[in-house]
């Protein structure tokens, strides 16, 4: 038998290559798979800034649309030092629907203005009163509504008592 060195040292040639290419290709492979998730990250990254970047701008508009609404916002608070008004205003409508208005128990807690209110008078008049007192351009809370009529006969009605409490907001 006849043996050609030639051919060991092409087929180690050969041998050598093919263990180069293949280390080659599982490098640049997973060099392909870091680029990758590297690639993935930014993306992740980008598109969560231009997600900030839009609710920034939402922000901002909602900021810039609501400005005239926020200015106005004082306007339904009452300065402590103006409770004053708040009482005068709740004893003007008394004078308006002809009832008898009587505070009591005013107290100032925790920026809230709290006060008992007792309306006297005609069953319109009573809750004309009471419809006008929800309506005063201050945000308040009224509760613990009681109602009951005297039994006592007016000239042209029964008279009316209505109680019930109060609390305004405030503000320093």
């Amino acid at each position: 038998m006849n043996i050609n060195h030639r051919h060991f040292v092409l087929i180690l040639v050969s041998i050598i290559t093919l263990i180069v290419v293949c280390t080659a290709y599982f490098f640049i492979y997973k060099q392909t798979i870091v680029q990758a998730d590297h690639y993935a990250s930014a993306n992740f990254e980008i598109s969560n800034e231009d997600g900030l970047r839009q609710k920034e701008a939402d922000l901002k508009k909602v900021y810039d649309d609501t400005k005239t609404e926020r200015d106005n916002l004082k306007l339904f608070f009452i300065n402590e030092d103006k409770a004053v008004v708040f009482i005068e205003m709740v004893e003007k409508v008394g004078i308006d629907t002809n009832t008898k208005i009587e505070m009591g128990s005013i107290s100032n807690t925790a920026d809230v203005l709290k006060a008992n209110v007792k309306v006297d008078g005609s069953w319109m008049g009573v809750m004309t009163a009471l419809g006008l007192i929800e309506n005063l351009p201050v945000s308040s809370v009224i509760y613990d509504l009681k109602i009951n009529s005297s039994g006592e006969l007016t000239k042209t009605s029964r008279l009316w008592t209505l109680t019930f409490s109060i609390e305004v907001l405030t503000n320093k």
